[in-house]
């Protein structure tokens, strides 16, 4: 059979695969690539005007977009640049009204790679510019960002989410490597409406609300089918959470964080799962080869759980040195919730559970070292795996167009992909979680 493949792409007319094969071009030159001037709507403009198979090329270019760019493309690459929203809040601009650098509204088979997104906000959070994000994702089937940096923005690093208009659809099979995302003012990466993910090697630091955060507020928002593999994490709210208003609860399971390792303690909380009543159990959240920092809190425990299965395996979790004890609970487990600790390396604890606490969550622990408060602290144990390297900065992107001959026949024996179709509405931004 792969002869067969070979032969097929060998002999086929030069033509065809000149055809095949993604057209390389330049920003035109009427449109400023200094910085000079705000290049939004001319921009914009030009970018939905491209065919599919384009391959945009701004490697050596600076360009202003203050206003964002709402685009919807297919089959588009854009490499390289470096891209700037100077934007600042304003009462007299309203919040929804400054949007994300590139917001990509439904649209399929889109790659972001090599870019630089900068703006001049950051955290602490501002509602103002709470969603400046840097890139964010409206329901695009196929969507890869790729050496991204996002720094100074009010808003997300990157938000993953779903089609307004119908069909309503989530973001599907969305891949992000190489990221660093620094100093932004609302969460680090937002998966609101995903099904199908998976992050890798991400940088975060200097994060105003949360490190990650999982938003399935409305009915039929879904955050499914996600793995995160591979990440730092450094200043912000809670590492991972995942709250909700309302009916996102059937629709979030099969979330799994690896090799992830916090580099301070960032929240009362590192996990946090919350369920609004009466709307069942989400999960199971799979938390493996991670290395936590618990922070100290009176009111909630390092994993705080209403709502929630969740499973710990082969992980850390420390709690400071010089925490009082009663800021020192490992766990606290309500609402039909479930925790499991397996083989986990846990350091510095005064209780593992809340004394009197809500006594319908259950808990399990096999195997593993834990060593109390009071009785010497145990080095945490590096997770078994570090799959962590800091990603590269933008690079230029050459000038010889890609050759995609066999990935392109790939994709057409593949057959198509059924998304399922789910409403949503803009949720205003909200902190959760507790500190």
């Amino acid at each position: 059979m792969a002869a067969v493949c070979i032969l097929l792409v060998v002999g086929l007319p030069v033509s065809w695969a000149e055809a095949v094969a993604p057209t390389s071009v330049r920003p035109p030159s009427s449109i400023d690539h200094a910085c000079g001037s705000d290049v939004s709507s001319a921009m914009t403009s030009w970018l939905s005007s491209l065919p599919p198979g384009t391959l945009v090329d701004a490697s050596r270019d600076c360009f202003l977009v203050n206003e964002g760019m709402s685009l919807t493309l297919s089959n588009i690459t854009i490499s390289g640049g470096t891209w700037k929203d100077d934007t600042r809040p304003s009462p007299s601009i309203p919040y929804p009204d400054i949007n994300a650098v590139f917001w990509l509204v439904g649209g399929t088979d889109v790659m972001l790679e090599n870019l630089n997104i900068q703006g001049v906000n950051g955290a602490p959070y501002s509602e103002g510019v709470a969603f400046q994000s840097g890139i964010r994702s409206d329901g695009v089937q196929s969507l890869t960002i790729t050496n991204v940096t996002v720094q100074n923005l009010g808003g997300d690093g990157i938000t993953l989410t779903g089609y307004d208009w119908s069909p309503y659809t989530p973001t599907t099979n969305a891949i992000v490597s190489n990221v660093i995302i620094n100093d932004v003012g609302r969460q680090g990466v937002t998966l609101s409406d995903v099904n199908g993910a998976r992050l890798s090697n991400i940088a975060l630091s200097d994060i105003g609300l949360d490190t990650f955060d999982l938003e399935s507020d409305n009915y039929g928002e879904v955050a499914e089918n996600i793995t995160i593999n591979g990440c730092t994490a450094s200043g912000g709210g809670i590492f991972f959470a995942n709250a909700g208003e309302a009916g996102g609860s059937a629709f979030t399971g099969n979330i799994v964080v690896e090799n992830c390792t916090m580099e301070q303690a960032q929240a009362g909380d590192a996990i946090f799962i919350q369920t609004p009543a009466g709307e069942g159990v989400r999960g199971p959240f799979v938390f493996r080869h991670d290395a936590f920092e618990c922070g100290t809190s009176a009111y909630v425990g390092c994993v705080e759980l209403m709502g929630g299965d969740v499973n710990i395996v082969d992980s850390s979790l420390t709690f400071p040195s010089n925490a009082e004890p009663q800021y020192r609970r490992v766990w606290d487990v309500y609402a039909d919730s479930t925790v499991d600790f397996l083989n986990d390396v846990v350091a510095g604890y005064s209780a593992m559970t809340e004394g009197g606490g809500d006594s319908t969550g259950s808990y399990s622990v096999r195997g593993g070292t834990w060593m109390p408060w009071g009785k010497g602290v145990a080095p945490p144990r590096t997770p078994a795996r570090s799959w962590v390297v800091a990603a590269q900065p933008p690079v230029s992107t050459p000038e010889t167009p890609y050759v995609i001959a066999l990935p392109l026949i790939a994709l057409l024996a593949s057959g198509g992909i059924v998304a399922l179709q789910y409403r949503r509405r803009r949720a205003i931004p909200k902190t959760v979680g507790a500190t």
